[in-house]
C-alpha cells in the first residue's frame, strides 16, 4: 500500500492526473464541435471514425508525455532532470485547473444549448403541410414522363419531416368518385385535383408542365391553395437530357421544401439516395407494377415488377413490390430472396421510405405485430406528418390486440383526413372491436354517406346492429351491402348467413352460402370461398349431415388459405372426429412465426384434448395460447374446456371475460368477417354453467 500511495502522489505531483482530465474534456469538446460542423460540409462518414480514433490514442500518449517532462521556467525537459528546488509543477498545476474548469464550463454550456434546441424542436415542431401533387400536363410527345416525375416530387418532398405527400393513388379514386375528368388521361388533372384537397382538407395542390424545345427539357411547377387558389410559389427547372430529368426533380423537390418552411441546411445525401435512379424506362415500368399490385392482378404486377429491375438493378422500390406480389402469391421462396435484396439495399432508400420498408416487411412476413409497431412508431415519431405510417400505427396495435391505441392512432389520422372512407371505417372497426358501438355505428354511418361503395363501413354498421338486438335492420344493411359490388355482395352473402346461423335458419343459411360460393368461386375469390364452405360445414353439422361437412372443409382446405378458415375447418374436424387432421393445421399453424397463429393453434390442440377427454392437457394447451396472445377465441375454449371438465366457477370466469369482450366476438377472427352467431353458443355456455353452479353437492 506504501508504494501504491508513493505512486499515485507522484502521479499528482507530475501533473499525469490533471493532464489526463483536461484531455477528456478537451476530446469531448472537439467532438461536439466535429458534430455541429462536420454535416455542414457533406463530410464522409470515415472522418468522425477517425477523430476518435486518433484521440483513443493520443490519450495514453499526452499521460505518458506528463509523466517524462515537465515544463520548468526555463523549458521542457525531462523530469528525471528536474530537481525539486526547480519544479514548478504547482504553477502548472494551477493552470491545468483552470483550464479543465474552461473546459467544463464550456461543456455545461454546450449541452445546455443542445437540450435547449432539442427541447425546442420536439416541443414546437413545425406544423404539418399536406400536398397533393396533380397530373403533370406533358408536353414533350414522349410519355415516358407521364406518371414518373410526379412520383419522384412525391418522394423528394417527403425527405422533410413536418410535408406529407397525399397518396396519389388515393386521390385518384377519390376524383372518380367526385366525377369523372374531362380527360381520361389524366383522371387526377388541376382541378379535379383541386376538389380532392378540398374535400380531404389537403393544404396545398402542385400542378406542373414538362416541356421540351432543342435545347434542354424543362419542368415547371406551381403550387396553389386548393380553396382559393392563390398562387404560394413558381418554380422552374431544366435538363440538358432525358438522363438528367430526375435530377431535376430532385432540385425541385428541395426547392419546395424551402418554399414550405424546411430550414434543414443540407439535404443532399437523401436526395442521393432518392434520385440515384436516372432510367425513366425503369421507373416508369415500376409505377405502372404498383397499379396493378393495387387493382390485386399480382402475377402482371411481377412481370413489371421484374422488367423495372431489369432496367435499373439498383431500383429498390421495384424489389420491394415484388417481394410483397410474390408473398401474397404464396410464392414465399422467391419472395424471401426478394426480401434478402431489399435488406441489403436498404442505404439506397431514405430514411422514411427505411422506415416504411421495415414496418412492411415486419408486418407482411413474419407477421410480427410488435416489431411491426415499433417500427410505425418511430416513423410518425420522427415523421409526424405521415398519416399513412399512423394508419399503419394503428393496424399494427389493433393486431397486438391493443383495441384502445388502434382507436387513439386511427383517430389522429381521421381527424387529419376527415373525408378518407377507408380511414374512417377502420376508426369504425376498431371502435366496435373495443366495445365501444355508439361510436362504432355512429362512424360506419358517415362512412356510408360519405362512400357507399366501402364495405366495411355496412360490415361495422350491420354487426353493431345485430350486437344491439336489431337483427331486422342488420338484415337490412346485409341486403342493400349486395348492391355496393364484388366486395360488398360477397361480404352480404356472409352476413346473411351469419344471422340465419344465429336464429338457427340452417335451412336458409345453407341456400345463402351455396349461393355466395358460386358467386365467390366465379369471381375467383378463392378465399372468400373458403371461408363460407367452412360455415356451410357448420349448417351440415348442425344438421348432421357429417360427411356433407367433411367435403366441404376439404373443398375449404384445398382452395383457401386465410386464418378464418383454416382454424375453424380444424375446429370441425376436431368435432367430427378427425383429430389427425385437426392436429396436422394445429402444427402448421404452431411453426409459423406469427404469434396470433400460434395462440390459434393452441386453442385448437386444446379443444382436441378436451374432446379426448384430456382436461389437464386441454386447459395447459389454452392458457399457453392466451400467454402468447390473448384472443378472444381462446378464452371461449379455454372457458369451454372447464365446463366439459365439471369447473363451473373457472368456466364462468372465462364466459364472463367473453362477455365482457363481445365486441371481438363479432368478428372473431380479426378479419372483419362476421361471427355474431358465436355470441349465441356464448350466452348458452353460460347459462349452463349457471345451472351447474346451482346444484347441490353429492
Amino acid at each position: 500500500m506504501g508504494r501504491l500511495s508513493l505512486f499515485v502522489d507522484e502521479l499528482r505531483r507530475r501533473n499525469v492526473i490533471r493532464t489526463g482530465v483536461a484531455f477528456v474534456f478537451l476530446a469531448w469538446l472537439i467532438l461536439q464541435v466535429a458534430d455541429i460542423i462536420l454535416p455542414v460540409f457533406n463530410t464522409p462518414t470515415w472522418v468522425p471514425r477517425l477523430m476518435v480514433a486518433l484521440l483513443a490514442i493520443g490519450f495514453p500518449i499526452s499521460l505518458l508525455l506528463a509523466w517524462v517532462f515537465e515544463i520548468t521556467a526555463s523549458g521542457v525537459k525531462r523530469t528525471e532532470d528536474v530537481t525539486l528546488e526547480d519544479s514548478i509543477t504547482h504553477l502548472t498545476g494551477r493552470k491545468l485547473d483552470y483550464v479543465v474548469i474552461g473546459f467544463l464550463i464550456t461543456a455545461l454550456s454546450l449541452s445546455l444549448y443542445a437540450n435547449v434546441s432539442t427541447r425546442s424542436e420536439s416541443e414546437e415542431p413545425p406544423d404539418p403541410v399536406s400536398i397533393l401533387i396533380a397530373d403533370f400536363t406533358n408536353d414533350t410527345g414522349n410519355e415516358i414522363y407521364t406518371g414518373v416525375l410526379e412520383d419522384a416530387l412525391r418522394i423528394g418532398v417527403e425527405v422533410t419531416r413536418f410535408i406529407e405527400a397525399y397518396p396519389r393513388r388515393d386521390a385518384r379514386q377519390l376524383a372518380l368518385e367526385i366525377g369523372p375528368s374531362a380527360d381520361d388521361s389524366k383522371p387526377l388533372a388541376t382541378k379535379a385535383a383541386r376538389e380532392v384537397a378540398i374535400r380531404q382538407g389537403i393544404d396545398i395542390v402542385v400542378s406542373g408542365i414538362v416541356r421540351k424545345n432543342a435545347k434542354n427539357i424543362t419542368v415547371e411547377i406551381v403550387g396553389l391553395n386548393p380553396a382559393d387558389q392563390k398562387l404560394l410559389f413558381e418554380l422552374s427547372q431544366s435538363a440538358d437530357s432525358e438522363d438528367e430529368v430526375l435530377a431535376a426533380i430532385a432540385s425541385l423537390a428541395q426547392q419546395v421544401r424551402t418554399e414550405l418552411g424546411d430550414t434543414k441546411v443540407d439535404h443532399s445525401a437523401d436526395d442521393t439516395q432518392v434520385f440515384a435512379i436516372t432510367n425513366l424506362n425503369a421507373a416508369s415500368e415500376y409505377l405502372f407494377a404498383e397499379d396493378l399490385r393495387a387493382a390485386r392482378n399480382l402475377d402482371e404486377a411481377v412481370t413489371h415488377f421484374s422488367r423495372a429491375i431489369e432496367l435499373d438493378p439498383g431500383l429498390t422500390h421495384a424489389y420491394i413490390g415484388r417481394a410483397i406480389s410474390r408473398h401474397s402469391l404464396g410464392m414465399s421462396e422467391l419472395a424471401a430472396k426478394d426480401w434478402e435484396l431489399v435488406m441489403s439495399r436498404l442505404d439506397n432508400l431514405t430514411e422514411r421510405d427505411r422506415l416504411r420498408t421495415l414496418g412492411n416487411y415486419y408486418a407482411t412476413v413474419p407477421q410480427d405485430w410488435h416489431q411491426a409497431l415499433e417500427t410505425y412508431e418511430r416513423l410518425v415519431d420522427r415523421y409526424p406528418a405521415d398519416s399513412a405510417g399512423q394508419n399503419n400505427v394503428a393496424v399494427a396495435a389493433f393486431y397486438n390486440l391493443d383495441f384502445e391505441r388502434a382507436r387513439s392512432a386511427g383517430r389522429k389520422v381521421v381527424e387529419r383526413y376527415p373525408g378518407h372512407s377507408l380511414y374512417k371505417a377502420n376508426l369504425a372497426l376498431y371502435a366496435m372491436y373495443a366495445g365501444e358501438s355508439d361510436e362504432a355505428y355512429s362512424l360506419a354511418q358517415e362512412t356510408i354517406l360519405q362512400d357507399p361503395q366501402n364495405a366495411l363501413g355496412w360490415v361495422a354498421a350491420a354487426l353493431t346492429e345485430s350486437k344491439a338486438g336489431h337483427l331486422a335492420d342488420a338484415r337490412d344493411t346485409y341486403r342493400r351491402m349486395m348492391e355496393i359490388g364484388q366486395e360488398g355482395r360477397s361480404r352480404a352473402y356472409e352476413g346473411l348467413a351469419d344471422l340465419a346461423l344465429y336464429e338457427q335458419d340452417y335451412d336458409l343459411a345453407a341456400e345463402i352460402l351455396v349461393e355466395g360460393i358460386d358467386f365467390d368461386l366465379g369471381q375467383n375469390a378463392n378465399d372468400t370461398a373458403a371461408v363460407k364452405l367452412t360455415t356451410l360445414a357448420e349448417v351440415y353439422l348442425q344438421s348432421n349431415h357429417r360427411q356433407d361437412a367433411l367435403e366441404a372443409i376439404e373443398h375449404g382446405l384445398r382452395i383457401g388459405t386465410s386464418d378464418n378458415s383454416k382454424v375453424r375447418a380444424a375446429m370441425l374436424l376436431a368435432e367430427l372426429g378427425e383429430f389427425d387432421k385437426a392436429g396436422a393445421i394445429a402444427n402448421e399453424l404452431l411453426n409459423d412465426l406469427s404469434s396470433i397463429r400460434r395462440a390459434y393453434a393452441g386453442a385448437i390442440r386444446a379443444r382436441i384434448a378436451s374432446l379426448q377427454n384430456q382436461s389437464v392437457e386441454a386447459v395447459e394447451f389454452s392458457k399457453t395460447a392466451i400467454e402468447i396472445a390473448d384472443l378472444w377465441l381462446a378464452r371461449l375454449v379455454l372457458g369451454n374446456v372447464y365446463l366439459d371438465a365439471g369447473f363451473p366457477v373457472e368456466a364462468y370466469n372465462e364466459f364472463q371475460i367473453c362477455k365482457n369482450r363481445i365486441g371481438e366476438g363479432l368478428s372473431v377472427f380479426l378479419d372483419d368477417r362476421p361471427t355474431f352467431r358465436i355470441t349465441r353458443d356464448l350466452e348458452a355456455a353460460i347459462d349452463r354453467t349457471k345451472l351447474m353452479l346451482k346444484q347441490p353437492d353429492d
